[in-house]
């Protein structure tokens, strides 16, 4: 139930990284919660695949995003090991910021939430919404 989640193919972790992350998972209670929560969440992939493959086909017709027209501070994080987003997409949207922060996690995947790196990531958010940026 936990492995399917973290395959590769959605986390950019070899086996090794997967087999750790699934135990680091499990160790805790609470984050085994959190990730259940998660799972439970999502509507089954047969009723999902339709608009997924949609999705895919018509992305590359999306107009450009103005992010450059975005006037508040904006904090952006991504995970280095993210397979599902590449993290050109994070770096050229910061670069694109006229007042931004870009935070790249260090082995963080696509599901941060469940990442081991998640509870820095967060206190890096607070300190960010809370400074005079």
């Amino acid at each position: 139930m936990i492995s399917r989640p973290l395959d590769g193919s959605s986390t950019g972790l070899d086996k090794p990284q997967r087999r750790a992350a699934v135990e680091w998972i499990l160790a805790d209670k609470e984050r085994l919660k959190i990730f259940q929560g998660m799972l439970t969440s999502f509507a089954p992939w047969k009723l999902r695949r339709a608009g997924f493959n949609n999705d895919g086909d018509n992305e590359n017709d999306l107009a450009p995003l103005p992010i450059a027209e975005i006037t508040c501070s904006t904090m952006i994080t991504h995970g280095l090991n993210d397979s599902v987003v590449p993290v050109e997409l994070a770096i050229r949207a910061s670069e694109s910021l006229k007042s931004g922060e870009l935070v790249l996690i260090d082995e963080g995947h696509h599901f941060l939430p469940i990442d081991r790196h998640f509870q820095t990531t967060m206190e890096r958010r607070l300190q960010f919404v809370h400074s005079d940026k």
